[in-house]
């Protein structure tokens, strides 16, 4: 049987990734998921509560938000 061997750390190529850095734009409009929740859920209750939207909501109430336009 032929010995097996593993490569050694020194031998091993590591590569290093960072997270994908932010402009400074999205940095400044940082905006917590209880707001987009509470702005989505409020999007919900003026379409009468009718179920089936809710990553339209999610996604339109970010944007609103982002935009300075929901409260």
């Amino acid at each position: 049987m032929a010995k097996r061997t593993t490569p050694t750390t020194s031998t091993i190529k590591r590569e290093t990734t960072s997270a994908p850095k932010r402009s400074q734009r999205d940095r400044a409009v940082e905006i917590a998921p209880h707001d987009v929740a509470r702005r989505a859920y409020a999007k919900f209750l003026e379409r009468g509560g009718e179920h089936g939207h809710d990553v339209q909501d999610w996604l339109e109430a970010e944007a609103e938000l982002r935009a300075g336009r929901g409260a």
